[in-house]
């Protein structure tokens, strides 16, 4: 279908829907492809995501693309169901327990496929994309973003491609909002959107401080983990994106706010990975 998987593109396959089972219950997340450098031909391939999407999973099951002989996804062909049990004991958990994050290594599973005479195709992010301190603050507060993944678990069924949406900033990218390592986004986030990585892309041209810039920009700004909602009581509250759509009693109304947690916190696993 795509000639070469370029530019835009390369971002259609740096997710993966993550389907869980618990207690003879459904869920939905998103978990994106990450990858930590060894040297300057090794690297750690992990999957993303929130630490609530898995954490309580029983079985867990990835979708992913195959490569064809060209090297190419294999786009008109099912996808490789990777299928685990005691999924959430295969979970590096975030060192710090109020970090809604976990990565899981994923070598294994693709030496798997590969036995299998599968090759797995995805592009992953690397650290070089995650904006360090100067590169923040020299954001505006208003940036355009988009979000990767699989609201109310969506998906193009027949080639397994992602939903791609935008939105903006809601808060500065470059200050702790409400004093944690987190931002907010205007855009509305639904069930399955969790673990989503949220970025700037921008082709062509892009806003600064000082005008318009001409060229191309990707920063991995950080992860969807959680919503703002406002209850009956008057009382903003913050409550993590569901797995799964379900009824509740108690009545809140979405502010299309969205929690992210900043992209900065996925290296603080990198000495776990090399331990």
């Amino acid at each position: 279908m795509f000639n070469e998987i370029e530019g835009s593109l390369q971002l259609l396959f740096t997710t993966t829907r993550i389907d869980i089972l618990f207690k003879n219950q459904q869920g939905t997340g998103t978990g994106f492809f990450f990858q930590f450098p060894l040297s300057q031909d090794q690297y750690i391939p992990i999957v993303v995501t929130n630490k609530h999407v898995v954490e309580k999973a029983e079985k867990g099951f990835f979708y992913l693309h195959t490569m064809d002989k060209n090297g190419s996804p294999n786009l008109e062909t099912e996808p490789f169901i990777a299928e685990f049990n005691n999924f959430h004991r295969m979970w590096i958990y975030h060192p710090d327990e109020k970090i809604d994050l976990c990565i899981m290594p994923i070598a294994s599973l693709l030496n798997y496929a590969e036995e299998k005479g599968i090759k797995i195709y995805y592009k992953a992010f690397s650290p070089d994309l995650i904006p360090d301190t100067d590169r923040l603050n020299k954001l505006t507060p208003i940036e355009e973003v988009i979000m990767i993944g699989y609201p109310i678990g969506l998906r193009d069924e027949k080639h397994n491609l992602p939903v791609i949406r935008k939105g903006s900033t809601a808060s500065h990218p470059a200050v702790d909002y409400n004093d944690n390592p987190e931002f907010l986004i205007d855009m509305a986030c639904f069930p399955g959107s969790s673990g989503s990585p949220v970025l700037v892309y921008n082709q062509g041209s892009y806003p600064t401080q000082k005008g318009i810039t001409i060229g191309t920009r990707i920063y991995l700004l950080g992860i969807l983990y959680s919503g703002l909602q406002f209850n009956t009581e008057g009382k903003i509250i913050v409550k993590n994106i569901p797995t799964k759509q379900e009824p509740v009693t108690e009545v809140s109304i979405p502010v299309n706010l969205g929690c992210v947690i900043k992209s900065q916190k996925l290296l603080d696993f990198e000495k776990s990975l090399i331990n």
